[in-house]
């Protein structure tokens, strides 16, 4: 399982040296007791044996770390990130508990530094903004993602170090259909590293045969899926697609003419016994449409629909939609989703309504083997609306739910950032113009402050860098 978020991104709060030494490691929350566990892993052989000791602090264990010797470069990076961790677990608990204090002023940073008083310990917290469903500027927006990813390499290399190397994937066991929505998605590292999964991001878990570009991206993925492999189709419940097919008179004819396409995708009919409400009937049909498709009965693929609900509790968590036995990895995605939204709980994250601090656009080959661009950057539920473009290539629906998300999204309607995260910079800028081209609402959003970040991804360290 990817290790818990530090959420060491901007937003600095102080906590004060007193109170970090009233932590005492046995009291911490089992989840924090998880991470220290799992962050203090790699420094076997370097600290005592029995350094968790319940009776004493966050502010002991923090001292004992600082004072241990750096005999390579592996052991101080080991050695720091281990401090980071300490610092962000005594933030999480301190925010918690009602004990942040105020970031301090200019006048009096100067003023302590001036005395040498070193007592206050910077914390940089965004989850407070995130969960409150508040919009990140532009700057803690790409923080945001770059710290996501760093957590996600050392994630990678650690698994690596404990098992074999992550190898590029040649045929998919899977295509996962799923939506752009910033809640739907049941996944987490280890169902891509026992697994390979090629993900499809577009709102709505749509496909329309209409749309050429979407036809021939589908036709693509399943020529590198495997003979009898799986195609699955993950709706959800509340989904914005659905909702607007449901209320089409306010969105046909009156948003643009990718949102017609979108809208008019859906398909809410009920037709077998196992659709109970529109959002599964939508999955349903969505994975009937695509069992049409010639390649899926040459390849004697195996057509999934499924429902991720958050709103109902875990028994009913991810819903197979079908009669037969359930498929393994839809077990894994049900129990990995169960650990999604037991954390999104546990931290208060407002499921309720949609939000997303950033509109990520990419390429699910390009990524490669951990084709959700959610897992690049370590994302929670309700932190990215994802959405994929196979190539030079943006169809109808793609564009659709990036203008969607502009328009309905908490978090990036009001301060809008759309990344499109490539291996070839020059890719990623042609993806752009043609965004910009193709869509008047994006054009317009970009005159009025809206930001493009392109992101070139690395595939072989996972690393993600801010081009422009």
């Amino acid at each position: 399982m990817c290790f818990k978020r530090s959420y060491t991104t901007s937003g600095v709060f102080m906590i004060d040296e007193s109170l970090l030494k009233k932590l005492k490691i046995g009291n911490l929350q089992p989840e924090f007791l998880d991470k220290l566990e799992d962050g203090l892993e790699e420094l076997q052989g370097i600290l005592p044996p029995k350094i968790l000791d319940p009776e004493k602090t966050l502010y002991e264990l923090h001292k004992h770390i600082k004072k241990q010797k750096r005999n390579s470069k592996a052991q101080q990076k080991a050695l720091e990130d281990a401090e980071k961790m300490i610092l962000s677990i005594a933030g999480l608990a301190h925010a918690r508990a009602g004990q942040i204090q105020p970031r301090e002023t200019r006048e009096e940073r100067k003023e302590r530094r001036f005395r040498g008083v070193d007592s206050l310990i910077e914390v940089r917290m965004l989850q407070s903004k995130i969960t409150s469903q508040v919009a990140l500027t532009l700057k803690e927006s790409k923080e945001q993602l770059t710290e996501g990813n760093m957590e996600f390499r050392i994630e990678t290399e650690r698994y690596q170090h404990h098992h074999e190397p992550v190898k590029a994937v040649q045929e998919y066991d899977a295509v996962v259909l799923i939506c752009s929505d910033a809640r739907d998605d049941p996944s987490l590292f280890r169902d891509f590293v026992d697994n390979d999964i090629l993900f499809i991001q577009v709102a709505g878990n749509l496909y329309d045969p209409k749309d050429a570009v979407a036809k021939t991206q589908l036709d693509t993925a399943l020529r590198k899926l495997k003979q009898g492999g799986e195609l699955i189709v993950v709706g959800h419940s509340k989904c914005g697609a659905v909702d607007a097919n449901a209320h089409a008179g306010h969105y046909v004819g009156k948003v643009s003419g990718h949102v017609d396409m979108l809208v008019e995708a859906v398909d809410r009919r009920h037709t077998t016994p196992q659709a109970k409400d529109d959002y599964q009937a939508n999955a349903i049909n969505q994975a009937m449409r695509l069992a049409e498709h010639p390649i899926v009965f040459k390849k004697r693929l195996q057509v999934v629909p499924c429902l991720f609900d958050f709103t109902n509790g875990e028994d009913k968590l991810l819903t197979y939609l079908k009669d037969g036995t359930e498929p393994p990895l839809v077990t894994s995605l049900r129990a990995s989703g169960i650990s999604r939204l037991k954390y999104a709980n546990d931290n208060h994250y407002a499921l309720a309504s949609q939000y997303s601090h950033a509109i990520v656009v990419s390429d699910p080959f390009d990524l490669g083997r951990f084709s959700n661009s959610r897992m690049l950057f370590n994302a929670r539920l309700n932190e990215l609306f994802a959405v994929s473009a196979f190539g030079k290539g943006l169809s109808t629906e793609a564009i659709a739910s990036i203008e969607y998300a502009l328009l309905k999204v908490n978090g990036v309607k009001d301060a809008p950032h759309i990344v499109i995260t490539h291996s070839n910079p020059e890719t990623a800028e042609e993806l752009k113009q043609k965004m910009l081209k193709a869509s008047k609402i994006i054009r317009d959003k970009t005159k009025n402050g809206a930001m493009i970040t392109i992101m070139q991804y690395d595939p072989q360290t996972h690393a993600v860098s801010v081009v422009s």
